[in-house]
Formats: C-alpha cells, sequence, structure tokens
C-alpha cells in the first residue's frame, strides 16, 4: 500500500497532471476572457502575466501528460488530444475528467479500488 505522500507510481503522477491541468486551463480562461479584452481597451497587464504564466506551465503540463503516458500507457490519440486541450479555453477541464476516469478504471489496484466486475457471460441454456 502506498501513502499519500509518496511521490512515485501512477497515483502520484495523475494528482501532478490534474493540479496542473486547473491551473494551466484557469490561466488559459483569464488570459482569453479576461486578458484579451483589457489588451485590446488598453492594459497590457493581465496579457503579460497570464500569457507568462500559462506559457511556462503549459510547457511543464506537457512534460506531465509524457510521464502519465509513460506511466500507464495511455493511448496516443488521447495523449495527444490533452496536449492539445491545453490550448483551447476550458478544454482542460474536460481533457482531465476523461483522462482520470481511463486510469482509476485500467489501474483500480493502485487506486485502492476493486476491479469492474466481469461483464456476464452470453452462453445460451436450455432449460428443459
Amino acid at each position: 500500500m502506498t501513502s499519500v505522500l509518496d511521490l512515485r507510481g501512477v497515483p502520484a503522477a495523475l494528482l501532478r497532471y490534474r493540479i496542473l491541468a486547473y491551473i494551466v486551463g484557469t490561466a488559459l480562461c483569464v488570459l482569453v476572457f479576461v486578458g484579451i479584452p483589457l489588451q485590446i481597451a488598453g492594459t497590457d497587464v493581465v496579457v503579460a502575466v497570464a500569457g507568462a504564466t500559462h506559457g511556462f506551465l503549459f510547457i511543464v503540463y506537457l512534460l506531465l501528460i509524457i510521464d502519465l503516458t509513460r506511466r500507464t500507457r495511455l493511448p496516443l490519440v488521447h495523449m495527444l488530444l490533452v496536449m492539445a486541450a491545453g490550448l483551447v479555453p476550458g478544454a482542460t477541464f474536460y481533457a482531465e475528467y476523461r483522462t482520470r476516469r481511463w486510469v482509476v478504471e485500467h489501474f483500480p489496484e493502485e487506486f485502492n479500488r476493486p476491479a469492474p466486475p466481469a461483464a456476464p457471460s452470453k452462453r445460451v441454456t436450455s432449460i428443459r
């Protein structure tokens, strides 16, 4: 059993990714929905701060996605879509939700959850 403070493994990689996904998504929403209108109005401070923050953290976000993919063998298409979600305002929140569900579903033992029950067989039995 791993502790909450264990920085290795799938749960820790997923937690790091989730935290940064929310930060990058919030920074991009602030940049697009607050900074750009203020820049048009003549104030460049928000764009300078939020743009630099999003730019730096987006690089870290990409590295954390690669780390999570390496640990979980996330499908390539899923990884690329999650990376692209960091460029669309609000998309990181949905991508985080789908990625978390995928990882927990495929690694239930890492999260101390029982494995999903097997589907019942479709074997036909005759009644006589």
